[in-house]
């Protein structure tokens, strides 16, 4: 989750007026959230399992419309 977080802040502090990525910081939101949680050994299992999967899903769902607006952009 730290890298996936890593990642997106990093593209969008470098690309700061293409806005592709994570644009509503959703994703973001809720890595933070998370990483809240587990560093400080509140770690809720039942919860932060199918959050690690919704996030997975999201991310590849964010692939998908990224790859979408470029598309559209160079056209």
């Amino acid at each position: 989750m730290k890298g996936l977080y890593d990642w997106l802040e990093n593209y969008e502090s470098s690309k700061p007026f293409v806005a592709f990525w994570d644009p509503g910081r959703e994703i973001r939101s809720t890595i933070e959230k998370e990483l809240k949680l587990i560093s400080a050994n509140k770690i809720e299992w039942p919860q932060l399992i199918p959050n690690a999967e919704w996030l997975g899903q999201r991310f590849e769902d964010e692939i998908d419309q990224v790859r979408r607006q470029e598309s559209r952009q160079k056209r």
